[in-house]
């Protein structure tokens, strides 16, 4: 989930914030899409990975449940 965080808290700071100064119209307007696209991406990829990041935390909680129930169900066994 921290790398999740990580990678939004990249996107909101910005990438290519001076390409207003790129002096050439095109290329400033160029740089400006990409910068909106990659930023949307990396948010995105960012939300991905947190919601994948509560998942895996859901699943291994499960797993250590599960495995507490087990080494207690082998103990109640007779011998």
């Amino acid at each position: 989930m921290r790398v999740g965080d990580d990678v939004v808290a990249s996107a909101n700071r910005g990438v290519l914030l001076a390409h207003d100064g790129y002096g050439d119209r095109d290329l400033s307007a160029a740089a400006g899409r990409f910068a909106g696209r990659f930023t949307y991406l990396s948010r995105g990829l960012g939300e991905d990975a947190g919601d994948l990041g509560v998942q895996m935390r859901g699943a291994a909680f499960a797993f250590e449940e599960l495995e507490a129930s087990v080494a207690d169900g082998f103990q109640a066994m007779p011998y």
